[in-house]
């Protein structure tokens, strides 16, 4: 999204969709090198995190929450679907036994905890094979801001 601190403008819908393929194209040429999967890093600021985050992505097009609460499951839907393009595409693309992960930060970069476990949720249902989740401090107790996201029997979910 545009922003004038940063000096960043909105990628065009054609930028999105091109930087797509080429995320497709890159896990393509991987699996040719024989490298046995990849990791799709959606996590560290890096631009699938700002397209995943709530604070960064205020995008009004179908890859960012629209007119939707950015929170809310229609705003959080636009904010997933470029990787969930570029998992379907590489899932079609590469063969079936082509390994696929996803990288997702719990904090920082305008990602909420909250937030990220409901995307990991739903990343569960995608034809992933694993998730790295990114924590800057494991031992940092949540803020009075963040509501509590791990409630009791889920502690497995963050493993």
């Amino acid at each position: 999204s545009d922003d004038e601190e940063w000096k960043a403008r909105e990628m065009t819908l054609e930028e999105v969709k091109a930087m797509r393929d080429a995320f497709i194209q890159a896990a393509v040429r991987c699996q040719k090198a024989g490298f046995d999967g990849v990791e799709l890093h959606g996590a560290h600021g890096y631009v699938l995190c700002n397209f995943l985050s709530p604070e960064n992505n205020r995008r009004k097009d179908e890859y960012g929450p629209g007119d939707a609460e950015t929170l809310s499951e229609q705003g959080r839907a636009g904010r997933m679907r470029l990787l969930l393009e570029i998992i379907k595409g590489v899932r079609e693309a590469t063969q079936p036994d082509f390994i696929l992960g996803v990288r997702l930060s719990v904090e920082r970069f305008g990602m909420k905890a909250s937030d990220v476990l409901e995307i990991t949720r739903l990343l569960l249902d995608e034809p992933i094979d694993f998730m790295d989740i990114s924590c800057w401090d494991v031992h940092k107790p949540l803020s009075d801001s963040e509501p509590e996201f791990v409630k009791p029997g889920e502690e497995s979910m963050l493993l």
